[in-house]
């Protein structure tokens, strides 16, 4: 069952906490639900971490379909921010 998560750094954390006792794949499932809730559809810094952790544990796990699924939602939210006239945020 997804958890919704008021905001997109408590999602991170408890994807931290669940990578402390070894469990990725809980971990994953929770930073997919906070990428892919619409709630969330605003671009903020807290994003970066979210995706670089995210596309981790997709490699470790060797879930690319899901990796694809992520940078999608990703390139959508930065796109929002790009048209309301900021800068389009990277992905280092």
């Amino acid at each position: 069952m997804p958890a919704n998560f008021q905001r997109p750094e408590n999602a991170l954390k408890r994807a931290n906490e669940f990578l402390e006792v070894g469990k990725k794949q809980p971990a994953l499932d929770v930073l997919y639900d906070v990428i892919t809730f619409k709630k969330h559809r605003t671009w903020q810094k807290i994003h970066e971490q979210i995706m670089r952790k995210y596309l981790e544990l997709c490699v470790d796990l060797c879930k690319s379909h899901l990796a694809k699924e992520g940078l999608y939602q990703y390139k959508n939210i930065c796109q929002q921010v790009s048209l309301s006239g900021e800068k389009t945020p990277k992905l280092n």
